[in-house]
């Protein structure tokens, strides 16, 4: 079971303006069906005990969303708050990229439009830039926040297939290869240098891994460090549409971006997929020892992650087009 660790020690109390750098969070959701989600996700930004925040919002597909959430963030208060509705080729990165442009922060975060963010999420996060100016990029633990329980009994190896990370874990701050969309933040400086999120790479049609794909960039080019702080949380909620499906779909596209990975930036790390290869391990030699240990929660984990896997490798070696 997942604990909460302390606090983490931290230059806030200062409050000298540059350890108290304005924080621009940006949204972007497509759908009224994620209204309640978007609600409760700006509720939790009003609750943060850092106050040095912008939010801004973007909506496509539906105006309805638009005015909706904009009249929402008038409503409960929150001072610096910019609603945008998306004209243009409606996808995640083209929706974060105009997000970008319009945002005043130094450091500029993205949470996904189902997340919750914990009351001292932004705390944690800029007292974690403020440690070293090496690292450009942040991003934190995604626990799941059950409202549906239909794969609740996934061991933590597997909570990659539901969007969390609960299977990362690492006890404290630690470097690591790439950030996670649904809970990630740069200084600005990163995309001064490396540009805004690739409309060119494939990821941009929202598929798979763009958050991958950009920190592997800013690695590349910047040289600096994205790190993780597993007190950066967020509670990603996980409803009845992350159902077998969805997760069979998700190995899928898993496997294909590994492989677009492989193709795009091997020659630049040789090891570049010792993260996916280290969990295969553990994953095995859970599942191994829980047949011997509990046969029968064993034989309901196989079946999933038979398809799991095969899904995985079939995304890698084939993918769908």
């Amino acid at each position: 079971m997942y604990q909460e660790p302390e606090p983490m020690k931290n230059d806030l109390g200062r409050d000298s303006v540059a350890n108290r750098p304005l924080l621009s969070i940006i949204i972007t959701s497509y759908t009224t069906e994620r209204l309640k989600d978007v609600f409760e996700l700006l509720d939790s930004i009003k609750n943060q005990t850092y106050k040095n925040i912008e939010v801004v919002f973007v909506a496509e597909r539906s105006k309805e969303l638009y005015e909706k959430v904009r009249e929402y963030g008038e409503k409960i208060g929150l001072l610096m708050f910019n609603a945008l509705f998306n004209y243009g080729e409606p996808g995640l990165s083209q929706a974060r990229n105009l997000g970008i442009k319009h945002a005043n922060g130094q450091i500029i975060a993205f949470a996904d439009d189902d997340v919750i963010l914990t009351h001292n999420w932004a705390e944690e996060l800029i007292a974690t830039f403020n440690k070293n100016n090496d690292i450009v990029g942040v991003t934190g633990h995604a626990l799941p926040l059950w409202e549906d329980y239909s794969l609740k009994w996934l061991p933590k190896e597997l909570h990659w297939l539901i969007s969390c990370t609960t299977w990362f874990d690492a006890p404290d701050l630690c470097e690591v290869r790439n950030v996670w969309g649904h809970n990630m933040a740069f200084r600005r400086e990163v995309f001064e240098i490396c540009g805004l999120f690739p409309m060119n790479s494939g990821y941009h049609r929202g598929l798979m891994a763009e958050d991958l794909y950009f920190s592997m960039l800013i690695r590349t080019k910047t040289g600096k460090k994205l790190v993780f702080n597993p007190r950066v949380k967020v509670l990603h909620k996980v409803n009845a549409h992350r159902n077998l499906w969805f997760v069979v779909d998700r190995a899928h596209w898993i496997g294909y971006s590994r492989r677009m990975l492989v193709n795009i930036f091997s020659n630049a790390d040789k090891s570049i997929l010792h993260t996916e290869h280290d969990l295969l391990k553990r994953t095995l030699t859970s599942t191994v020892l829980c047949l011997f240990k509990n046969p029968a929660k064993c034989l309901r984990v196989l079946p999933i992650l038979v398809l799991a896997l095969s899904s995985l490798a079939l995304g890698y070696f084939i993918p769908r087009r």
